[in-house]
């Protein structure tokens, strides 16, 4: 009996293993990975996310507690039985770890994965040049905005914004903006889902995490306790997520895309507050050394105490931010991903030397730049 049952363990071993090579396969091809992501994983998503969503509490924190009680209950007993020179528990034990480990990532692969591969984000993007000369207008038009942003909004002592509305307030006025922002339906989900907190937000704080999406369980997360700042910033990218796109910066554009496309008042400055560093930007390529700092003492002083409040905020939850970086980092590299570098939003640049002079000149604007043109030349 024992025989029969390690008989069809190993076939349903060998099959997650064969699973995981298709999958694999499969996410080095941007056609099949596109169509997986719209046919298979979108529906995996419309069948589950209402069940999830209706949920009040995070079901996320809950798996990762039960995987990490799972994992240490399997090594503890691998290491008893190789401890005792057992070997056909030892090898049966490997076996089972190995059945769950391969079951949680070809549904991981299923759900997320292969999305990973998908075609460039549809969102908007400036495609024309325009002269360098022009770089620091377009930026004093958003700076001027940002500022009369910021003398709408309340701002608490210690210099952070405040956040006026209760989450299921800001989950209301994101999807409106997600609404707004008019979407290409064949390349994102239409259902947008209700962003939980998380439980255990204390904990991520001290990781430096804003947010978690698990596509496996659909569910969008955000923690709560992060500056106010970059709540509605960090929702719409979590839900970007839920939406069907993976990739982290495709994520931050859509992201600031949203919250760009918002009436609201405290979800606009969020996204200035949360990508405006690239947008100054452009002044590194006017051939002033001193633009840079000059707008930024032109912001109001309410966004350069905010900007300051959140670097004293981040500043005191540096224990474990190390190694939250390498796990992020790792993760996003073994999904193609450039590591936690595409967080960061820069221009392509190359260098011309003229005789003594050496410039750098703007061959192609970040993904931001582009979005930021696209709005101001539309």
């Amino acid at each position: 009996m024992k025989l029969l049952k390690l008989n069809k363990l190993t076939i349903l071993l060998l099959f997650l293993l064969v699973l995981t090579l298709v999958l694999v396969g499969m996410s080095t091809n941007t056609a099949l990975s596109e169509w997986w992501t719209i046919h298979i994983a979108r529906g995996y998503h419309l069948l589950f996310a209402w069940i999830f969503a209706a949920i009040p509490i995070s079901i996320i924190e809950i798996i990762f507690i039960l995987w990490f009680f799972i994992l240490s209950m399997y090594l503890i007993r691998l290491v008893r039985f190789a401890i005792q020179k057992h070997l056909i528990p030892v090898l049966q034990t490997l076996q089972n770890l190995m059945i769950w480990f391969l079951i949680m990532t070809n549904l991981y692969l299923g759900t997320a994965g292969l999305a990973y591969a998908r075609l460039p984000v549809a969102v908007p993007q400036f495609s024309d040049t325009i002269p360098y000369t022009d770089y620091e207008a377009v930026v004093e038009t958003y700076r001027d905005e940002f500022n009369a942003l910021s003398a709408e909004l309340t701002f608490d002592e210690a210099g952070s914004v405040v956040n006026p509305y209760s989450l299921d307030e800001l989950n209301t006025l994101i999807k409106d903006a997600f609404d707004s922002a008019n979407l290409d339906s064949q390349y994102f989900t239409n259902y947008t889902t209700k962003v939980k907190p998380l439980l255990t937000s204390f904990l991520y704080r001290e990781f430096h995490i804003t947010g978690v999406h698990f596509a496996p369980t659909t569910e969008a997360t955000i923690n709560d306790l992060i500056p106010a700042a970059l709540m509605p910033f960090t929702m719409a990218h979590e839900l970007a997520h839920a939406k069907g796109v993976m990739r982290e910066e495709d994520a931050n554009l859509v992201a600031l895309y949203v919250c760009l496309s918002s009436p609201n008042a405290y979800v606009r400055y969020s996204g200035l507050f949360n990508s405006f560093y690239a947008l100054m930007n452009l002044l590194r390529y006017i051939g002033d050394p001193n633009a840079y700092g000059v707008m930024y003492q032109t912001l109001s002083l309410k966004i350069r105490r905010d900007y300051q409040y959140q670097n004293v905020f981040w500043s005191q939850f540096n224990l474990l931010d190390d190694i939250a970086t390498w796990v992020n980092d790792t993760y996003l590299k073994l999904f193609g991903n450039e590591g936690v570098s595409s967080y960061v939003d820069v221009p392509d640049v190359i260098t011309i030397v003229d005789g003594e002079n050496t410039i750098e000149v703007i061959r192609e604007f970040s993904p931001y730049q582009k979005l930021f043109l696209y709005f101001y030349f539309t």
